[in-house]
């Protein structure tokens, strides 16, 4: 619903929400900018994305979520998989549900 006093100027608003939420698409309940979620579905590793998107390096992902570089590297490369423990600790470092990296 458009206030009254914008009524005029609708069809930018319109417009401007429009292209506002083109650029964010949803994951879970959360909002995320459509290049991560595009790239997830073109099958990069969530953690990678995610991390990347949250402008962090391996190491200080590593140190921030207490899981070594090594193990995180497997991880994004797919060759070995978590525990529910530490996908928790990962997904709360990169603030977002463990069910967007799971």
């Amino acid at each position: 619903m458009i206030p009254e006093v914008l009524r005029e100027y609708e069809e930018d608003y319109e417009f401007f929400y429009d292209a506002a939420m083109r650029r964010t698409v949803g994951v879970g309940e959360s909002m995320f900018p459509d290049d991560v979620v595009t790239r997830i579905l073109a099958g990069e590793h969530p953690i990678k994305v995610f991390r990347e998107f949250r402008r962090y390096s391996i190491d200080a992902l590593a140190r921030k979520s207490g899981v070594s570089a090594e193990y995180l590297r497997k991880l994004e490369a797919g060759i070995v998989n978590a525990s529910r423990d530490t996908k928790q600790r990962i997904a709360s470092t990169l603030r977002v549900a463990v069910e967007e990296i799971a």
